[in-house]
């Protein structure tokens, strides 16, 4: 490694961890762990459906807390700043492989106003940020799962069969999300052998719901996993709700979404197949989430908001000049 390589990763690696920092401090100044399913909560069986069955990262939690005598909440902010730090590392490794050093940089930030936007819950999040009130709820396995998120894009992209079912099964430990990435991951591994995809999709959703199976089975919880939503969505859109609602909808990825449509034919062909999972998740959340509650698009970012990036360059620069050679 030259010392111009060996000088751009230093300032990339104190760039994420400063990163890191001010945005864990940020969400956890502002947010309060979750009261009907805290850490204790999980570990000990008495959290309702479905966070039950979303255990691996309060279970992490717990045993660093165990392991150091560190109190739950202090664990879990150093547990959440080490997640936080690697997403973001990983994410500038995704994004160079689209876009030149700069524009990467740019994406860093991008994903840094978008995580602390998304963490907004019914509320206006400006006004929320200039007053310092809390403004939502922390899950400790949303980060978390953003991250194994990424990951899953990672092995889907370079064909790494082995890493993606084990990371696949890890991650449906955490949270039942990583089903969202199943069409995508049909999409592009069918331009290999249309059949071998067909296969591996199978597997990987009886993998899924052989995991779902096992959950529900070893930990029964009382209520249903997921409640019908439909109704409460609608009055959202028909105005029903208060106006701080549909800000929090409009808000998601930061509320640069807008930009996502510029950037789509900026992207490779892949990439385009992987932003199918943005719109099948919102029909999806339609039925089963609140979608003011914006969270729950959290892992999306990471698919967004390079497009997001490529839109916003391109409507700047009017050409493609941003892009990395290799994309």
């Amino acid at each position: 490694m030259d010392n111009r390589r060996r000088r751009e990763w230093i300032a990339i690696l104190v760039a994420c961890l400063c990163l890191a920092f001010v945005v864990n401090l940020i969400h956890f100044k502002l947010t309060d762990e979750y009261f009907k399913a805290t850490i204790a909560d999980v570990v000990n069986a008495r959290a309702p459906a479905p966070f039950q069955h979303r255990l691996l990262s309060p279970f992490i939690v717990y045993g660093l807390s165990q392991l150091t005598g560190l109190k739950l909440v202090t664990a879990s902010y150093l547990f959440s700043l080490v997640v936080m730090f690697a997403l973001f590392l990983l994410f500038w490794k995704f994004l160079r492989r689209l876009f030149k050093p700069t524009a990467s940089l740019v994406g860093l930030f991008l994903l840094a106003l978008a995580l602390l936007a998304m963490s907004a819950q019914n509320v206006k999040f400006t006004t929320v940020c200039l007053t310092c009130k809390n403004y939502g709820f922390r899950y400790p396995y949303d980060l978390t799962q953003i991250l194994f998120f990424l990951g899953l894009i990672f092995f889907m992209l370079d064909r790494k069969i082995i890493a993606w079912y084990a990371l696949l099964a890890l991650a449906t430990f955490n949270r039942e999300t990583t089903l969202l990435l199943l069409p995508a991951l049909f999409l592009i591994w069918r331009n290999d052998n249309k059949r071998s995809a067909a296969v591996h999709l199978a597997i990987s959703f009886a993998v899924w719901i052989g995991i779902k199976f096992l959950l529900s089975n070893l930990l029964p919880v009382s209520g249903a996993t997921m409640d019908n939503k439909i109704y409460s969505n609608i009055a959202l859109f028909l105005g029903q709700k208060n106006g701080a609602s549909l800000l929090s909808l409009l808000m998601v990825f930061g509320g640069f979404w807008l930009f996502l449509p510029f950037g789509y034919r900026h992207m490779p062909r892949e990439y385009r197949l992987l932003l199918i999972t943005v719109p099948l998740t919102f029909a999806i959340m339609f039925f089963v989430g609140n979608l003011d509650e914006i969270r729950i698009f959290n892992e999306l970012a990471v698919i967004a908001i390079p497009s997001i990036l490529a839109g916003l360059l391109g409507l700047l620069e009017g050409d493609s000049a941003f892009l990395s050679p290799a994309a």
